[in-house]
């Protein structure tokens, strides 16, 4: 099986329209409540902001679109743009989504959030954050164990991409929604460690 990550922006979204169409129709018998943010519907559906250049503009991020080459069909997606939180930061994996066949070799990692993470490196970004709903907070509880040394039993379902990241204390408020997040790093530990510090403390939520 050929993928090929296609790198694009909101201003080009419509060169690919069609095909995130038919990946759309696809995923629309998910039960999956981040469903709603993939669509045309507004105010957060990601079709919807980009095709009115809300986000994942040329200038503010990109969209990666992770292809089958054989079939010449989008299998998934993942979003990345300047962060919110700290201009030092870049934020990925918005909006990713990977349909089913394509999850059983780490392809969520290898291709969408690493074309997310070299956007970052573009931008002299010193890391990326990524945020968890409650729905998949599994990742970032799987992060937090191997942060303490406790490790983590998810067999061949885990991706070693994430060993690295460092792990937020406590949730924070993006888009006025609470998250819980992780930072890829691209820098010195110690140096994340100081951003983790500065983000809590202005982003944190008390609960």
């Amino acid at each position: 099986m050929n993928l090929t990550v296609i790198n694009t922006y909101a201003e080009n979204f419509k060169n690919h329209e069609s095909a995130y169409d038919s990946f759309l129709n696809q995923i629309s018998t998910s039960d999956s409540p981040a469903l709603i943010n993939m669509g045309y519907e507004p105010p957060a559906g990601l079709a919807y902001l980009a095709t009115n250049n809300v986000r994942w503009t040329k200038n503010n991020g990109e969209i990666a679109f992770l292809q089958n080459d054989v079939m010449g069909n989008i299998v998934g997606v993942s979003c990345v743009e300047h962060s919110t939180l700290s201009d030092q930061l870049g934020s990925g994996g918005n909006r990713c989504w990977l349909l089913p066949d394509y999850r059983t070799h780490n392809e969520v990692t290898k291709f969408l959030l690493s074309a997310n993470l070299e956007w970052c490196k573009s931008q002299n970004k010193v890391g990326m954050v990524l945020t968890f709903n409650e729905y998949n907070k599994w990742i970032y509880t799987a992060i937090s164990k191997l942060s303490t040394g406790k490790g983590a039993a998810f067999g061949n379902v885990w991706s070693d991409w994430w060993n690295d990241c460092v792990v937020l204390p406590r949730k924070i408020s993006l888009f006025n929604t609470p998250q819980w997040a992780v930072i890829k790093p691209l820098t010195y530990k110690t140096e994340i460690l100081r951003l983790i510090e500065e983000v809590d403390e202005k982003h944190g939520i008390i609960e």
